[in-house]
């Protein structure tokens, strides 16, 4: 948006600067995907921008579609795991992912795994309401630490997602 700051790439630990811009080659197909499942929104409305630092770091948000705000996160294809992650506690302090989720940000999650050509291959989209209203926001099935040691991520099988209503749409191999 107009006047709104936007992430300084330069203020960025190297790493996390390479994933996110690996990550942000997918912006279009992510958008594309968002897009096929809510056609309700007319055209007129779509009105899909990429999120300013305030969106991200306040609400969850990498991307907004009209008033749907998207929270997004592609994995690189050697990650196997079908599953979803939040980061959760940072020895930083900063409001975690799922702190700012549990606490009413964000509309939906998208969550993609690349393949080798580094398309998106499966996908999952999550109701953020629902994980809310399910109580299953604060329920998840495992804590696993960070490799680097920045923080923990909370886990979320797919399937618990579906069982609790929270799943709008997915895309894992056969399914």
């Amino acid at each position: 948006m107009p006047g709104e700051t936007k992430l300084n790439l330069d203020d960025m630990r190297e790493d996390v600067r390479i994933d996110f811009l690996w990550a942000g080659k997918h912006n279009d197909q992510i958008r594309s995907i968002v897009l096929r499942h809510y056609p309700e929104i007319d055209d007129r409305l779509r009105g899909w921008h990429e999120a300013s630092a305030e969106e991200d770091m306040r609400r969850a948000t990498d991307f907004v579609l009209d008033r749907l705000s998207v929270a997004s996160r592609v994995r690189r294809s050697s990650y196997s795991f079908r599953d979803l992650t939040l980061r959760n506690k940072r020895p930083s302090g900063f409001e975690s992912e799922r702190a700012k989720i549990a606490g009413g940000a964000g509309d939906i999650a998208f969550y993609g795994w690349a393949n080798e050509d580094d398309t998106i291959g499966d996908y999952v989209i999550v109701d953020l309401h629902a994980m809310r209203q399910t109580g299953l926001i604060d329920d998840w099935y495992d804590e696993i630490p960070n490799t680097d040691g920045s923080s923990t991520f909370c886990v979320w099988r797919i399937e618990d997602l579906e069982t609790a209503g929270c799943v709008i749409t997915k895309k894992l191999g056969n399914a």
